[in-house]
Parts: structure tokens; sequence; C-alpha cells
């Protein structure tokens, strides 16, 4: 949703949990469309059950000849149409709830924040990225490896990646086909 960011609540480098709350925005413009929406839905559930009732009376009328059989069918027709309106209406509450928790933005899954892109205060347009996450539970490692030894790497079995803080055993999970031609690595 569109919205002014009203909190950042995680920071770079930052672990989050599945669930945390990352993100705020303003809720109050959803939150009006969520009440105009219930109401929109209450009225048709009223003149739906206001056209029902009318055309249970037409019909016992159409039984007794009273009215004619285009009657009738104006009746069965508006109950149709007021019918299809009740379930716009459903449906537009229910894309107003969402838009609605839309407003709080949480953690898809157990993730390293990698960068923060929004600030308090600055609006959020449809689609606007606030954080870029990485999975905490599923890192992976990108190396550029010499040509002509990618395809011996594919048969090494004990693989490890040594950085400042020690050796961590990794697993390979593909190898590109692509060569990058200035330095001739895959």
């Amino acid at each position: 949703v569109a919205a002014v960011i009203v909190s950042m609540n995680a920071e770079v480098g930052q672990v989050v949990e599945k669930g945390a709350v990352l993100a705020r925005l303003d809720a109050r413009d959803s939150a009006l469309a969520l009440d105009r929406a219930a109401a929109a839905k209450a009225s048709a559930k009223a003149r739906l059950g206001l056209a029902e009732a009318q055309l249970r009376r037409a019909r016992e009328l159409k039984e007794k000849n009273f009215i004619s059989q285009e009657a009738l069918n104006h009746r069965e027709t508006e109950v149709a149409v007021v019918a299809a309106d009740a379930r716009a209406a459903r449906a537009a509450l229910d894309t107003a709830r969402r838009n609605l928790d839309k407003c709080i933005l949480r953690a898809p899954f157990r993730a390293i924040v990698r960068a923060r892109s929004g600030q308090v205060g600055e609006l959020a347009g449809i689609g606007t990225a606030l954080y870029t996450l990485l999975d905490a539970d599923r890192l992976e490692i990108a190396a550029q490896v010499p040509a002509r030894d990618a395809e011996q790497l594919a048969q090494v079995k004990d693989i490890a990646f040594v950085g400042q803080d020690g050796r961590h055993a990794v697993s390979l999970i593909r190898i590109s086909p692509a060569i990058e031609r200035a330095a001739r690595t895959r």
C-alpha cells in the first residue's frame, strides 16, 4: 500500500525472526477504507434481505395471479443484481482488510537485514522495497573459480569457506556454465 512510514524496526546486519515487525506504515487511510467497505457490505446485505423478501412475496402473489410474470421476473433480476453487489461488497471488505494488514511489514522468514531503504516520514509507494533480506537459514556463497578448475571442484568432498571468524564447511549447490570472459572464471 502507499503510506507514510511511521517506524523502521530493524537495522542492517541484524538477525530478525520470522514474523518480527520490520516496519509500520500509517494505517489511518486503510482503516477508513475498511470502515467504508464494512458499511457498504452491511448496506448490500440489508438490500439483499429486502429484495429476497420482495421476491418471496411476488412468488406468493404470482401463484394467486395477482401479479404478472414480468413483475416476478423483475423481482428475480433485482435479487440477482443485489446479490452480485453483496459479493462485490464482501470482496471490497476483504481487500480493505488485506490492505490494512499490509501496513505492518513482517519478516517472512528468519533473516539477516542486508539493506534498509526506507526512513521514517518517507512515503512508501506500492511495491517500494523497504528492506533487503537474506534467509538466515539458507546462506549461500558465490565464488568465482578459474574455468579450468570448475570441473574438478564438482568432485571435491570437503569444501570450506575460511573467513575472519574461522573455517565453515560448505556444500556445492551448482556451478554455472557461464564463463566470465575477462577473468576466465565460472
